[in-house]
């Protein structure tokens, strides 16, 4: 009988106790609401009569996928990437005049989708000009308005709780009076996870900035964002093993023009939107862009 009392207190002593710290229930909020929102907007558009029902099926096939990601997986993680690119990027991809621009080279399809995966593994274009994606500018203004009311409650409830506080002080029928000190504590902690629901906000953001070389300030020149220079790079070294021929030297080193100018001609078949000008000036812009990269 003793063995079993004392394996039931054990038992008891181990017990997971729920977490209800601020940044637990801040992360759990997040969680919550981005896969609520997602919800939403999947649910307008399954319910679009322009839509036939193979892209339905894509389009929750992407939805469950995405939502059964782990939660604990870090900011545009790798498996988000693939996920964007597989469900967002290819369909949306025109592939025959990516083939067309690279048919002068011995490329199969599976470095082709490899270098469009380098140029454009996410719709950067979605956050650069936000105004051509009305999804996004609907989340972006949801979020923006359910952070305005938690700054506004924290402005609201601060003074109220330096005038509960003030009570306590300065009465002594208030100092010991348990409703209004729990009351107090109550306003602190909701202050408190209003205060790290924000700050989670602004991590995570910056985070999805990070990973895509963003800079802060997304109203700047689309064409400004050191993204580009890391994804330029990688296109055109791996376009540039395909340029060297019969006049170059052993092991050549050298960053053929052609590399530069058909990253140029595919950034204007990716990003239509944002790379406007001439194959030349692309070009031109595209070799700086790639030069500063290196000699970083």
């Amino acid at each position: 009988m003793k063995n079993k009392t004392t394996k039931i207190q054990t038992n008891r002593t181990t017990e997971k106790k729920e977490d209800y710290s601020p940044e637990t229930v801040a992360k759990n909020f997040w969680l919550y609401w981005l896969r609520t929102i997602m919800q939403q907007v999947s649910d307008r558009i399954m319910n679009r009569l322009d839509i036939d029902q193979a892209e339905k099926k894509h389009h929750l096939d992407y939805v469950n996928k995405k939502k059964s990601l782990p939660p604990d997986l870090p900011v545009g993680g790798i498996e988000d990437q693939l996920l964007d690119f597989h469900y967002l990027q290819k369909p949306n991809t025109d592939w025959d005049k990516i083939k067309d621009c690279l048919r002068d080279l011995d490329i199969d399809n599976k470095n082709i989708e490899l270098l469009v995966f380098i140029l454009k593994r996410a719709p950067i274009e979605h956050t650069l000009v936000p105004q051509e994606n009305p999804t996004l500018t609907a989340l972006n203004e949801a979020a923006d308005s359910m952070i305005s009311e938690f700054n506004q409650k924290i402005r609201e409830l601060s003074p109220l709780i330096k005038r509960l506080e003030k009570l306590q002080e300065v009465g002594s029928f208030y100092k010991e009076f348990h409703p209004l000190s729990m009351t107090i504590e109550a306003l602190r902690y909701e202050i408190a996870l209003c205060h790290e629901i924000i700050q989670l906000k602004k991590v995570k953001d910056r985070q999805w900035l990070d990973i895509y070389c963003l800079d802060k300030d997304l109203k700047k020149s689309p064409q400004k964002h050191k993204y580009w220079n890391h994804v330029a790079s990688f296109a055109v070294n791996k376009l540039n093993e395909y340029y060297h021929n019969d006049n170059c030297e052993r092991n050549c080193s050298k960053t053929h023009q052609k590399a530069y100018t058909k990253v140029a001609e595919l950034l204007k078949i990716l990003y239509p939107s944002i790379w406007k000008e001439d194959i030349k000036v692309i070009s031109n812009r595209i070799k700086q862009k790639d030069y500063r990269a290196i000699t970083k």
